[in-house]
């Protein structure tokens, strides 16, 4: 069989359909799989380093305003929604699918589209309770829809074959123990560490929050504090100001990187190793 999965934007969308398709190569491991996703999204990262095929498709959504910034950016959106749909039936005709699986993201409109004209077998997966825009749409078009709570099943608006299934969860977040992820990270059994992320995108007050803590646990020889992403762009600086206000430093333990071309921090811990090390976790929302 031929799996075509799809979805990006935030790891909210990417994270389960990684964990599908690991799933799939587990049950079996003669299956095709390929990724569709962006050229600049998380996406273009984090599948590759799970080591699947990966192909793109330029995409973005509108941004509801009219400040000069988002006119911009809404003519380069119309700019991708003309060549979205040829580069999706290239990729239909190129890899020829048996199945299609979008989880979400503006990239999945495109491309599940393109699977039910070619006539392949189309899924998507709405992880959460309020459905987004795409998978609202797709619901009415596509083969089957997986929802995680029952609560999406009236928001969809629409007759559909459904099924509730829960959120896919990747193995690696749920095979290592505690132990095994402190020696892996040099953090003895006794420190209190805690972990902070605000979803896939961050969330600024829970940077705030971190700083904080960071300047506690640096002054008292506390816990170590791990922020597992900061925020974008216009937001960069205010983690880093907010820890340097307090007169303390980002811990130098290779958890942070810096992407230049980005204008990011991201977190690049091996596998899942900090999920399991942490006494304490302060999370908002993501996967």
């Amino acid at each position: 069989m031929r799996y075509l999965l799809v979805g990006g934007g935030t790891a909210g969308h990417i994270n389960p359909a990684i964990a599908i398709a690991q799933e799939i190569r587990q049950q079996e491991p003669d299956a095709v799989i390929r990724f569709v996703g962006t050229p600049n999204g998380m996406e273009a990262r984090l599948v590759p380093q799970a080591e699947f095929d990966y192909v793109t498709i330029p995409s973005s959504g509108f941004r509801r305003n009219f400040k000069p910034k988002s006119i911009v950016h809404n003519l380069k959106t119309l700019g991708h929604l003309a060549l979205a749909n040829p580069r999706a039936n290239k990729i239909m005709k190129d890899f020829r699918p048996d199945v299609v699986i979008g989880t979400g993201g503006y990239v999945t409109g495109a491309v599940l589209l393109a699977g039910v004209r070619y006539g392949a077998k189309t899924v998507i997966h709405e992880q959460n309770a309020y459905p987004g825009v795409t998978n609202k749409v797709l619901a009415k078009k596509v083969d089957k829809v997986l929802l995680a709570v029952e609560e999406a099943k009236p928001r969809m608006e629409c007759q559909a074959d459904f099924a509730v299934v829960g959120n896919p969860i990747r193995e690696s977040v749920i095979t290592k123990t505690r132990q095994e992820a402190r020696k892996e990270l040099g953090i003895t059994d006794d420190r209190l560490v805690v972990l902070s992320f605000g979803g896939s995108l961050g969330a600024r007050i829970i940077n705030r929050m971190a700083a904080d803590l960071m300047s506690w646990g640096y002054r008292t020889a506390g816990p170590l504090v791990i922020n597992a992403r900061a925020e974008t762009a216009a937001e960069k600086p205010l983690f880093r100001d907010s820890v340097a206000s307090r007169r303390c430093v980002i811990p130098s333990t290779g958890f942070w990187e810096w992407d230049a071309a980005k204008q990011k921090f991201f977190f690049t811990l091996p596998g899942e190793p900090a999920l399991y090390i942490a006494g304490l976790w302060a999370q908002r929302d993501g996967f």
